[in-house]
């Protein structure tokens, strides 16, 4: 039986906690220590996109097994929830040097309903979960069938300028 993935979503207590509740990182840990072998999810957010470096280091000290990077759907600031969605054209590259450091130290890695023209060499270790929508520059895409694309909130708050078909 294949345990369930853990949620990481930062390297340490005031990360993670800032986007689960507090004491989470401890038991997520504990978890990890529990199921050697585990896979980690972590959401790419603006508040931990910073510190993804520092994760592969923590996962492969605990045991983990894999790495996934979720790009999550587009979540709008609310009156109790600050805005979390990162730029895709910041965020990713922090998010792609980490997983290079993953693999390096061996794990499994992936990123997770990103587009495809965004992620160079990772490209590859794409999977894609719920597609979404396909802004004007993905018209032209020939990677369009094996692409994540974007959330169509996030295209209409930061457009698409970011994005680049594959030629």
């Amino acid at each position: 039986m294949v345990a369930p993935p853990i949620a990481l979503h930062g390297p340490d207590a005031a990360c993670h906690d800032h986007h689960a509740q507090p004491g989470d990182f401890a038991r997520a840990i504990e978890a990890l220590r529990a199921t050697r072998g585990a896979t980690v999810t972590t959401a790419l957010t603006r508040s931990n996109y910073r510190a993804l470096a520092a994760m592969p280091a923590l996962l492969h000290a605990h045991g983990a097994a894999a790495w996934h990077v979720v790009v999550a759907p587009f979540a709008e600031a609310t009156t109790d929830q600050p805005a979390r969605s990162p730029r895709l054209a910041l965020a990713l590259p922090f998010a792609l040097h980490a997983l290079a450091r993953a693999e390096q130290l061996g794990l499994a890695i992936a990123i997770v309903d990103a587009p495809r023209c965004l992620l160079g060499r990772f490209a590859p270790s794409l999977v894609i979960t719920a597609p979404r929508s396909f802004p004007a520059p993905c018209e032209a895409c020939t990677a369009r069938a094996r692409c994540g694309g974007v959330d169509a909130a996030y295209a209409a708050r930061f457009g698409a300028d970011e994005l680049a078909p594959v030629a």
